[in-house]
């Protein structure tokens, strides 16, 4: 007990230990860094791709099950009897001298079946299988323009609140000079008490209005890095104006029925619901099969000990009474019927949307140059009430409304040019004409 005191207590084993403990600590840090680093790569636009890309895989499986249905099926078999009896009448096992046995013979097996006509049926189920496959596809694309719509969404929507921040701090600094300048005509007592009060309470307001900025930037920036997988770079640079917008409702209409992958996913669900109706129907019609048997059986008599069968066979099955037919038929002239619904309500919508997205870029448009307009003469209307309120002309309180008025017009201003902007994203997202080679990487200040 008093060695391993000692030992503890040695001052070289102290910081030998104190070593291994910090090596230790930065090892595990080390690997939460690994695993925050992995974490982050698996993106929201990187997972819901990667769903898309599963729905795929399963639709080009089942259009493999389907068209192995045209293949011969070849079955290998065995029975053996463990315990059974054989009955004849007359009974002629009873007869003196008599080979025949009183037990049933073991029996071994091969088949081979190949379908020669189902009514169509396999046929038909192959096409629909096809439809869906490239009905997948047409979804994998429109799902990949809604991923870029929101991408741009996150990216102007930082660039707004980065606008607005830069803005409130602004706002700050000029009211911390009207804050200066009013303590500065108290003193030369051309300012009452309670205006210095006010422009004191107002930059603290405005600090307030900063701070709140601030946080929604932080959230902006924080669903930013979890849709793209990596941190927002310092600068962005996007602008609709760059992008090759329609130049009227007809051109985005006509674009949007050429381009949009959701007509064209609509017509193929369509395609193999019509398919799977022929499928249906085909299963009234009678099946021919192609059978080749061979089969070798055990003891089955003392004086014989295998017999081989050989057969080519036409085997034919026509249905009599199926009560699960006509059901299934009726299921199948529904479903179809239904997507025939779903693809009209389609292409009503995306012709809609792309109508309803162009005239809201247009009216936002025009609202936006409306908007800048009024922030210049806001901007020159702060700047002249702060000369003249230093001149003894206007109070602080005419200065704090005009101040009130420059941000509220920057604000605004953001605002509308981050839903212009959208509109237009929307618009060529409706369209289909949205391309992610600027959005791949990192590098999105290249955008646009």
């Amino acid at each position: 007990m008093v060695r391993l005191y000692q030992l503890a207590g040695s001052p070289g084993r102290i910081r030998m230990c104190r070593i291994v403990l910090a090596a230790g600590l930065v090892a595990a840090s080390a690997m939460a860094a690994a695993e925050d680093l992995t974490w982050i790569n698996v993106s929201d636009f990187k997972l819901r791709l990667g769903q898309d890309q599963v729905l795929q895989d399963l639709a080009r499986t089942e259009l493999r099950l389907t068209q192995a249905q045209l293949f011969p099926k070849v079955t290998l078999g065995t029975d053996w009897v463990v315990d059974g009896k054989t009955e004849y009448s007359p009974d002629v096992s009873q007869i003196p001298d008599s080979s025949y046995p009183t037990k049933d013979p073991s029996s071994i097996g091969l088949e081979v079946t190949w379908r020669l006509f189902d009514g169509l049926k396999n046929l038909n189920d192959i096409n629909a299988a096809r439809e869906k496959v490239a009905a997948t596809v047409e979804a994998s694309l429109d799902t990949k323009q809604k991923l870029l719509v929101e991408r741009a969404e996150k990216v102007l929507a930082l660039t707004r609140d980065r606008t607005i921040v830069a803005s409130a701090k602004r706002a700050v600094v000029r009211q911390q000079e009207a804050s200066d300048i009013s303590r500065q005509m108290l003193t030369d007592g051309l300012m009452t008490q309670s205006d210095v009060s006010i422009a004191a309470s107002e930059l603290e307001n405005l600090r307030a209005l900063s701070e709140q900025a601030s946080r929604q930037l932080a959230n902006s920036e924080l669903a930013f890095e979890k849709f793209n997988g990596f941190q927002a770079p310092s600068k962005l640079n996007v602008a609709a104006a760059k992008l090759k917008l329609p130049a009227s409702v007809t051109d985005a209409v006509d674009r949007a029925m050429a381009n949009s992958p959701l007509p064209k996913m609509a017509a193929h669900l369509q395609n193999a619901a019509d398919f799977s109706v022929e499928s249906a129907r085909g299963a009234f019609f009678p099946t021919v099969d192609l059978v080749g048997k061979y089969t070798r059986t055990f003891d089955p008599t003392p004086a014989v000990s295998t017999v081989n069968n050989y057969a080519l066979l036409l085997r034919m099955r026509l249905p009599i009474f199926d009560a699960t037919l006509q059901p299934n038929l009726d299921r199948a002239r529904a479903e179809a019927l239904q997507k025939s619904y779903d693809r009209q309500d389609t292409v009503l919508s995306v012709s809609t949307g792309a109508r309803r997205y162009f005239n809201d870029y247009k009216s936002l448009k025009a609202q936006v140059g409306r908007l800048e307009a009024r922030v210049k003469e806001a901007t020159k209307a702060q700047a002249a009430m702060q000369e003249e309120m230093k001149a003894g002309l206007h109070t602080v309180l005419d200065l704090i409304q005009t101040q009130r008025n420059l941000i509220s017009a920057e604000q605004s201003l953001a605002d509308a040019r981050y839903l212009r902007d959208m509109s237009a994203f929307n618009l060529l997202g409706t369209m289909g004409d949205l391309d992610d080679g600027a959005f791949d990487g990192g590098g999105m200040q290249k955008m646009f």
